[in-house]
């Protein structure tokens, strides 16, 4: 079961979280319980995205229908780029749909009306297009509707979607115009999330299912966007097509960003009636052709039918009665599909209900031909999960889903950590006082003043390291600015080669994922350098004045850094003739969309949203840049458009390292240091005052023993709590 590992472990860090919690109580340990609350909560909050992408009618629906073990999914569902699906764990099966005028719509099923199931039927409703129109590009139609470049009553930009899509449309302006004057608003989703009771162990685990890659107008921002953020991407493949097909190395060539390779997993799917050696062959040859792009344990295939007839095994008496249900089914849609008189009223989706249905037919019968005719329903069903192949999948899947997620709980655990020593190292110290308080009550006297006049030392000392770091990292001549211009340098040449939109996507996405990997090991050496110098400092102080001194929480630091790690980025607005506001706003929209919005998160995020981001990514009012209005004799000038793509691709990059890294790590460093110093002050003011609260309180024999009884019965609790934090520590290591 995906997620089922991640989960015992995430349950048991929780419940470590809410025990400390108890155990510290009021004690100022030096953790940031602020910032530990909030890694929590992103702990708890969290999604695990699995993204299902493919060509069109490779089997992406019906492999997320068996994964669902229920059909949600209609194979003419999500023909255009509003249509993609969020299905997330709920306890109820409910539809959320917003549209693009503002309005959602909500649909739950009626318990008065069990046979009916609306989310379903609404879904096919709103994400199924007609017929007539599956000849056009609806998905390219569709955002240019959304972004204004399209308006009913308008001339249409043929030559502007001819070249978003790569058709070929001249001959099809009527169709167009009759879609375009249907399409209004109200009638497009912009977002569309499907609550269902989910098998699997993730809380937070959802699947989204998109466009296919070579879909009329392809890929869109959205689906790219979901892509590029996903924690894992299935691309189904049809074992019947060619694994060189020119869409799908399109796709893995310029599409997917590098960091992907580790996250993408490549699933034939329709394999159930195939030899194993096509199979292997197929494997093999994808192998030879991708190794760059996928991981080798990535090569995965499938038969979402098998699976989904076990499923439906299940819910029938046996084997003849499903064969009997899947006879009449195939028959009714056979006759609805030939007795369609007009052509207008003949459904495609009556057709693929035939295929489906025979699909499965012909999977059982072969099943009891292997396994004869008398074979019970308990035996078919587990060859039809053999022949499957979902458990490999799964299991793949749910080895893969623990690892990033299981960082989050290393972070937390290393802050519990950090807090049980803390607290350990001041109830030792404050034993060994009050052991000197009842034996020597003068030395006790002497040894307090000594320990206050050492934390003194001590704060002078990291005061004046916590200051360098500055010198260290920034400025001219530093190793940070070095890598800095070897990252600007590499990205602006390989964007200054940029000969398509997906190539300009890919080098994009590849930048952030480097940029973001270069800020994070920037944030790491300023924050393991002070660690460091702090562990040297502390074991001198223990080494020469067998003291403990205290240590604020690092991970709290970093995370405040961070948070307070702002920077404003002025924005250059551009302008140009009309040709170049078109070709602008296609590349600015395009790829400010997918590469900007859905990559960062957080205070680094805002910072490039609102500065860099708004530059590159004002895709609608770069695009009017010129006349409102579009006229229909324009021809779209691909050297332009190209040319522009390059421009904004160099420049964005430039940017960003030249303005936005520099600004932010400079502030990084200040507040870091600010952070420290505040953090260290104010654990070394609450070890003095605990040493000053020992020293005046007044105390008979007695009282000092019961003392003593209580900080070692304390001691004991912490040791306990410590010990199981590093077993968990070193199990998840």
């Amino acid at each position: 079961m995906i997620g089922q590992r991640f989960n015992e472990k995430k349950t048991a860090v929780l419940a470590h979280y809410t025990r400390y919690l108890q155990t510290r109580g009021a004690t100022n340990d030096g953790v940031d319980t602020t910032m530990l609350e909030a890694r929590v909560d992103a702990l708890q909050n969290g999604k695990y995205c699995l993204a299902v992408v493919g060509e069109t009618k490779a089997g992406k629906s019906t492999l997320i229908n068996a994964l669902l073990g229920e059909r949600i999914l209609a194979t003419d569902v999500l023909q255009s780029s509003s249509a993609i699906v969020e299905i997330f764990k709920s306890d109820d099966k409910h539809l959320h749909v917003r549209f693009a005028d503002g309005h959602v719509h909500t649909e739950r099923n009626e318990p008065s009306d069990p046979d009916v199931d609306r989310p379903s039927a609404y879904l096919r409703q709103i994400g199924s297009i007609q017929d007539k129109f599956r000849s056009i590009p609806t998905t390219v139609i569709d955002t240019f509707i959304l972004d204004g470049r399209i308006k009913s009553g308008q001339p249409i930009p043929i030559d502007m979607l001819e070249k978003a899509s790569e058709l070929r449309l001249a001959d099809k302006l009527a169709l167009i115009k009759e879609y375009v004057n249907g399409r209004t608003l109200d009638k497009i989703p912009l977002e569309i999330r499907f609550g269902y009771p989910l098998k699997y162990a993730f809380d937070e685990f959802q699947i989204v299912d998109s466009p296919g890659v070579n879909a009329l107008g392809g890929v869109q921002d959205k689906a790219y966007a979901y892509i590029h953020r996903a924690n894992a991407v299935l691309f189904v493949q049809s074992i019947e097509n060619p694994v060189e097909s020119s869409s799908f190395s399109r796709f893995v060539k310029t599409v997917l960003p590098n960091r992907a390779k580790d996250t993408l997993f490549l699933i034939f799917s329709r394999t159930g009636l195939k030899a194993d050696i096509e199979i292997e062959g197929k494997i093999t040859e994808a192998r030879s052709l991708y190794s760059e792009e996928f991981h080798k344990d990535r090569f995965l295939h499938v038969d979402s039918i098998a699976k989904m007839a076990a499923d439906d095994l299940l819910r029938f008496d046996s084997v003849t009665a499903l064969k009997q249900h899947y006879t009449c089914q195939k028959e009714h849609f056979t006759r609805q599909y030939k007795n369609a008189t007009d052509q207008e009223l003949r459904r495609e989706e009556w057709r693929d209900e035939v295929i489906g249905y025979d699909a499965k037919l012909k999977l059982l019968n072969n099943t009891l031909y292997q396994l004869g005719q008398t074979s019970t329903r308990e035996d078919v069903h587990a060859a039809l999960l053999e022949t499957s192949k979902f458990r490999p999948m799964e299991q793949a899947i749910d080895a893969f889903a623990g690892r990033a997620p299981e960082l989050q709980l290393v972070e937390i655990l290393d802050v519990l950590q950090h807090g049980y020593r803390s607290m350990l190292d001041s109830h030792e110290q404050i034993v060994g006082l009050l052991k000197r308080k009842r034996s020597d009550p003068q030395e006790f006297e002497r040894e307090i003043t000594r320990v206050k006049t050492v934390l003194e030392d001590y704060q002078d000392k990291v005061n004046t390291f916590s200051t360098k770091i500055h010198a260290k990292f920034t400025g001219v001549g530093t190793q940070t600015e070095g890598a800095i211009n070897r990252l600007r340098e590499n990205f602006q040449s390989q964007a200054s080669g940029v000969t398509s939109e997906g190539m300009a996507r890919k080098v994009v996405a590849d930048f952030v994922d480097a940029y973001r990997g270069l800020w994070d090991g920037f944030a790491d050496s300023v924050t393991n350098d002070v660690a460091e110098e702090l562990e040297r400092v502390g074991h001198e102080y223990r080494e020469m004045h067998k003291i403990a001194v205290p240590t604020p929480d690092m991970r709290g630091i970093v995370d405040r850094a961070k948070a307070d790690a702002f920077v404003t980025v002025n924005v250059k607005t551009k302008e140009g003739n009309e040709a170049e506001a078109a070709a602008g706003g296609a590349v600015a929209g395009a790829l400010g969309g997918a590469g900007i919005g859905f990559f960062f998160g957080g205070p680094l995020g805002a910072a490039i949203g609102a500065g860099v981001g708004a530059l590159f990514g004002g895709g609608t009012g770069y695009a009017a840049g010129g006349k409102e209005e579009i006229q229909s004799q324009r021809k779209f000038d691909e050297t332009k458009f190209i040319a522009n793509l390059r421009s904004e691709a160099v420049a964005h990059i430039g940017s960003v390292t030249m303005v936005t890294l520099p600004k932010l790590q400079a502030e990084y460093v200040k507040t870091h240091a600010q952070t420290f110093a505040v953090r260290m002050r104010q654990v070394i003011a609450v070890r003095t005052g605990e040493l000053e609260e020992i020293r005046t309180k007044k105390a008979e024999n007695d009282d000092i023993l019961r003392d003593i009884a209580f900080q070692l019965e304390r001691i004991s609790t912490l040791e306990a709590e410590l010990r199981h934090v590093c077993e968990m520590l070193e199990d998840l290591r």
